[in-house]
Formats: structure tokens, C-alpha cells, sequence
């Protein structure tokens, strides 16, 4: 009978094993559902008013975060190949750098 309840008592509970979940997980999951909600409802919005809205401003936001990744060349792995191609027609973070560098010490 004791050995038992200590047998229990050792097995960690599905609560335990929730509780050393790190506090950004918990933050990270909550902003993906939010998320998930807000894209569907914006989708539904943006279809109620043209059946083609909702492509054109998934476009455009791809191509937002597109530019986005050239500029601070934070794009996934995968990605980096085609990046690395495009790169050198669109201004990055280091060349804007360079340029207010430039000339601030031709301003002096």
C-alpha cells in the first residue's frame, strides 16, 4: 500500500509538467493564437469587400517583410540564397549605416 502511494506521488502531474513551461513560451503561444484570429477575421473582412483584397494585402505584406529581411538580412536560412541575389539592388542596413557615417563626417 505505501509503496504505492509514493509510486504516485514520484510521477509528475500534467500540471507539474505545465508549470516549468517557460513564461515566453506561454507569451509566445497566446501572440500566435491572437494572431491566428486577427488574420482570419482581417481576411473575412477584406473578402467581404473584393474577392481579391485579401490576396493583394497578403501581397503586399509578404513583400513588406520581403524588404524587410534584404534591409536587415535576418531571413530564414532557406531563404538566404535568393536574398543574397537580390541584395545588391536594394539598400541593407550596413549601406545606410555607411551613408549617415559618410556624412556626418563631411558635415563636421
Amino acid at each position: 500500500m505505501h509503496a504505492s502511494v509514493f509510486s504516485l506521488a514520484a510521477h509528475s502531474t500534467t500540471f507539474d509538467r505545465l508549470r516549468h513551461i517557460p513564461a515566453t513560451s506561454w507569451l509566445n503561444l497566446a501572440i500566435f493564437v491572437i494572431s491566428v484570429i486577427v488574420v482570419y477575421k482581417m481576411w473575412r473582412t477584406l473578402k467581404a469587400v473584393n474577392d481579391y483584397a485579401p490576396y493583394l494585402a497578403g501581397g503586399v505584406i509578404a513583400t513588406c517583410v520581403f524588404f524587410y529581411w534584404v534591409y536587415t538580412r535576418t531571413e530564414p536560412s532557406f531563404l538566404t540564397p535568393v536574398v543574397e541575389r537580390m541584395a545588391p539592388f536594394f539598400p541593407s542596413r550596413a549601406q545606410q549605416q555607411e551613408y549617415v557615417d559618410h556624412a556626418k563626417t563631411h558635415h563636421e
